[in-house]
């Protein structure tokens, strides 16, 4: 059995785990990030179809913070980030309209796993390995992962759902830490990616979907792309929909969405050449923790993520951020 030992191991890839282990590239602390998934960016992810990319997860982001403004400045100059549209549309079962105030998005035009891959370029991770068991044993953690290798840390820091989190480690916390953060609550989306010709034109970039109990959102998603070979809308289901039907079939799933576009778009949306279903079941914190991360009462374990403030990119760099400021 393999044995590997750091200061410190971060659990996740996602933007909150990468950006930590940006933050701490340039310090002395030896330390690693474990991914169970084979690509980078947790729910700012990317698919491809027929080789352009598409964002089924997270759709864009918004900069507020002046912190955040400056980390994502550099990748705005790389190309890997950029300016996708001031003001969205709003449909309310009756008609289209544009967002009272204009409000800034951001995409990447090669998707969102394009910033996370930049972000991981000078940082030491490993895809597809997931810690199954934790033991504290004299002051110090000993993981073990699906493909039986075993770690030794001195501290932990997991910034996956917090869910999957204590599946791990819930048998180290005190009985008020537990409840205080399983009173972080999740809901599911349902993303449905829809392919079609690109001669079937989209006038809008993303609706607001305030109508009827299927959709919360729509994506032109052939829109953030530089040179799109087709046109691709990304459209994702309310909570309870998503709920609803999290193992109903996919084709069922994907008709009820379609008949919902029916009511802006023309005939050409019910047939598309190419349909996909993403579940996430950990899509956004209904009820979050209402500060950066949590940490155990030795300090040896700490749980952080978006789902700590908000379920928004900024949310994950500025959890990183608090925790390890330059």
């Amino acid at each position: 059995m393999n044995h590997e030992k750091y200061d410190l191991v971060i659990i996740g890839a996602g933007i909150c785990g990468l950006t930590i282990g940006k933050l701490l590239t340039n310090s002395s602390v030896n330390f690693k990030i474990f991914e169970k998934s084979r690509a980078f960016g947790g729910r700012a992810s990317t698919r491809r179809v027929n080789g352009q990319p598409i964002d089924h997860g997270a759709q864009y982001f918004t900069v507020t913070d002046l912190s955040f403004r400056e980390f994502i400045n550099e990748y705005i100059e790389l190309g890997i980030v950029k300016l996708w549209s001031n003001k969205l549309n709003i449909w309310d079962g009756k008609s289209l309209m544009y967002e009272s105030q204009t409000n800034p998005r951001y995409i990447c035009p090669d998707g969102f796993t394009a910033l996370s891959k930049e972000i991981a370029k000078v940082i030491p991770v490993s895809r597809e390995v997931r810690i199954t068991k934790a033991n504290f044993n004299n002051k110090k953690w000993e993981l073990l992962t699906d493909q039986n290798l075993e770690i030794e840390a001195e501290k932990v820091i997991s910034t996956a759902p917090i869910n999957q989190s204590l599946e791990i480690f819930s048998n180290y916390l005190r009985e008020e830490e537990l409840m205080q953060l399983q009173s972080v609550n999740f809901d599911p989306c349902i993303s449905v990616i829809l392919v079609y010709e690109l001669a079937n034109y989209i006038p809008w970039k993303g609706v607001f979907w305030n109508s009827g109990d299927t959709l919360s959102w729509v994506a032109n998603d052939s829109s953030k792309r530089t040179n799109p070979t087709q046109t691709v809308i990304v459209a994702q289901c309310k909570p309870d929909f998503s709920r609803l039907n999290f193992k109903s079939e996919d084709e069922h799933v994907t008709n009820l969405v379609i008949n919902e576009l029916k009511q802006i778009l023309p005939t050409w949306v019910q047939s598309p050449q190419e349909t996909q279903v993403k579940r996430w079941k950990y899509s956004k914190a209904n009820s979050t923790l209402d500060k950066p991360f949590f940490e155990s009462e030795n300090k040896k374990l700490i749980f952080t993520g978006d789902w700590c403030l908000e379920s928004k990119i900024e949310s994950a760099f500025l959890c990183a951020e608090i925790l390890y400021p330059n």
